[in-house]
């Protein structure tokens, strides 16, 4: 196949992929929302901040 071909189905299975999980998961409340961003995601990016500042002197010496 065309490379335009191979992405045409890589979006549209990508797409559906999305789709399916949007029909197939429950919807949230933002409430719901808004807690598991305070106690899931903020502390994982901080996590993510100290993990890359401890890591990064070691990698690019």
């Amino acid at each position: 196949f065309a490379p335009y071909v191979w992405f045409l189905l890589k979006v549209t299975l990508l797409f559906l992929f999305i789709l399916w999980l949007h029909w197939t998961l429950p919807r949230y409340r933002i409430d719901q929302i808004t807690e598991m961003a305070w106690k899931i995601m903020l502390p994982l990016a901080l996590a993510n901040i100290v993990f890359t500042a401890l890591i990064a002197p070691l990698i690019w010496r």
